[in-house]
């Protein structure tokens, strides 16, 4: 694997999407490497990172479909216990800032909702591999794929 310590120029707060949690924390063969250095500086407390209850519903669904009850706790943990990670919840405003992104941009619900909560909390980065989340220009839209040195498989 390639070492992608520092090619991606993160800005805190970082909004990490659904899919960075399962890359780094279930080692994925592509990207976790080029993930991993982004999580260590969060655990670090060299940023501050931001993700939702939706990331939580979607890095848990598959764990729980296949009764990996470990994986479940660990994940867990990783939300409750990572002191740089706060979870947030959608409010009112949320709901009609999400309507709004998806009447301009046609995202589906989660990601409406994941771009509105981190354009409410203030991010300056969103770490994700959705390239059609690319249109979104109100922060920095960070596509993993961009970032790799080599083409994925």
């Amino acid at each position: 694997m390639n070492n992608h310590s520092s090619n991606i120029p993160v800005k805190s707060p970082i909004f990490f999407d659904s899919s960075c949690f399962i890359y780094t924390f279930e080692k994925h063969p592509i990207y976790h490497d080029l993930v991993k250095p982004i999580f260590n500086m969060l655990s670090e407390n060299s940023i501050k990172g931001l993700t939702s209850i939706i990331t939580v519903t979607e890095v848990l669904t598959a764990p729980f479909k296949e009764k990996k009850d470990e994986l479940v706790e660990y994940y867990l943990n990783i939300f409750s216990q990572t002191p740089q990670l706060s979870i947030l919840l959608p409010f009112f405003q949320t709901s009609i800032e999400a309507a709004k992104i998806r009447a301009e941009y046609n995202f589906n619900t989660p990601d409406a909702y994941q771009l509105a909560l981190a354009k409410e909390a203030g991010c300056k980065s969103f770490l994700t591999n959705d390239k059609n989340l690319k249109k979104f220009k109100r922060f920095k839209i960070l596509i993993l794929d961009e970032f790799m040195t080599s083409s994925p498989l």
